[in-house]
């Protein structure tokens, strides 16, 4: 190889690079933009009783991102109140989260580090509690003790969803 190619090689390498690192630092701002923006549509739609839709691939940090330790007991209501949307049979429903694992188990976390500053905290530790083993049968109920805390007058839960309602909503509502 002379000199001549040499140097176009290792140009050519150098913008292959430079691309490769352009795409990945990019993708990278871009996710984490968007986490930003869920945790900020979150804390919006919870502070000012709007409609949301969080459907997220969960991590540590992206769960934490988006439910802080030091949240607000209403916040905690509003999070409980929109994740029970997905099971629960009800008129009209304003938000919605949908229902994992880590959520839950963050949430638990959270009401568990907040607990003399909640008024309520045993009711969100039984509830989560209930769903993290899976047991959702009474997630009527739950929204609607919930509801009932954030003087609900529309959109008081009348049931359970079954599997198929239930694979309905997360599709509407998540599988976009």
């Amino acid at each position: 190889m002379n000199k001549l190619q040499i140097k176009v090689v290792s140009i050519s390498l150098i913008v292959l690079a430079g691309l490769f690192g352009y795409m990945v630092w990019s993708q990278a701002t871009s996710s984490n933009l968007k986490q930003k923006q869920e945790a900020a549509d979150f804390t919006q739609a919870t502070d000012q009783s709007k409609t949301l839709s969080i459907n997220i691939v969960d991590d540590a940090k992206r769960v934490e991102e988006i439910f802080p330790l030091e949240m607000q007991e209403y916040q905690i209501q509003n999070a409980i109140h929109f994740m029970s949307h997905q099971k629960v049979k009800a008129d009209e429903k304003w938000g919605a989260i949908q229902i994992t694992p880590e959520r839950i188990r963050r949430l638990l976390v959270i009401v568990e580090h907040n607990q003399s500053n909640y008024k309520h905290s045993k009711l969100y530790i039984d509830i989560l509690n209930r769903w993290l083993q899976g047991n959702f049968s009474s997630a009527d109920d739950d929204h609607n003790s919930i509801w009932k805390l954030q003087n609900g007058n529309i959109g008081e839960a009348t049931g359970v969803l079954t599997a198929d309602e239930e694979r309905k909503f997360i599709e509407k509502h998540f599988n976009k």
